[in-house]
C-alpha cells in the first residue's frame, strides 16, 4: 500500500496555468516516488493577498513538502512564505523552469543503486545513491548535481 505524501504548492496570485502546474507536479512525483501525491494549491485569484498568506501558512503547516514554482520570488507573498518556510525548517522544493524536463539519473557507478536529488540547506544541492550513500559535490542547483552524478570518466574520452 502506498502512503500519502501532503504537497502545499506555493504559486505567485498572477500565475495563469495554475492547475496545469498541479497536474503536472502529481504526475512527476507519482513517477519518482512510492506514494499518492495530494496537492494543495489555492486556485482562487479573486482572494487578497492577506488571505492568500493566511490560507498558505494554514496549508503549509499541513503539508510534508511545500513546493515554490519557479516565479516565487517575483511575488512578494510567495517571498514571505518561503522565508518562514526556511525559519520552520520546512521540506522546501523549488521549482525551476526545466522542471518538466526532469534529468534521469544514471545508476551509482559504484552499486548500481537508484541515485535521488536532494537539497541540502539553501540553494546546495547533491545526488545520492541511496543504497552506498555516495554522493555528488555539492551544486549550486538541481540540474547541476543531476549533471555531476551523471558525468562519468568515460565520458570525457
Amino acid at each position: 500500500m502506498k502512503s500519502i505524501l501532503e504537497i502545499f504548492v506555493v504559486l505567485p496570485l498572477e500565475l495563469d496555468n495554475i492547475l496545469d502546474v498541479a497536474a503536472k507536479l502529481a504526475h512527476i512525483a507519482e513517477g519518482k516516488l512510492d506514494t499518492y501525491c495530494k496537492l494543495t494549491p489555492i486556485v482562487d485569484k479573486a482572494i487578497s493577498p492577506l488571505d492568500y498568506l493566511s490560507y498558505s501558512l494554514l496549508g503549509m503547516s499541513k503539508a510534508d513538502v511545500v513546493v515554490f514554482t519557479k516565479d516565487w520570488r517575483s511575488s512578494k507573498e510567495c517571498s514571505l512564505l518561503h522565508a518562514i518556510a526556511m525559519a520552520y525548517e520546512l521540506f522546501i522544493m523549488e521549482l525551476d523552469e526545466n522542471v518538466f524536463e526532469t534529468t534521469e539519473l544514471k545508476a551509482c557507478p559504484f552499486c548500481g543503486g537508484k541515485a535521488t536529488i536532494e537539497q541540502l540547506a539553501g540553494d546546495k544541492w547533491i545526488a545520492e545513491c541511496g543504497n552506498c550513500c555516495c554522493k555528488s559535490q555539492v551544486q549550486g542547483a538541481a540540474d547541476d548535481a543531476a549533471a555531476a552524478w551523471n558525468r562519468r570518466v568515460s565520458d570525457q574520452q
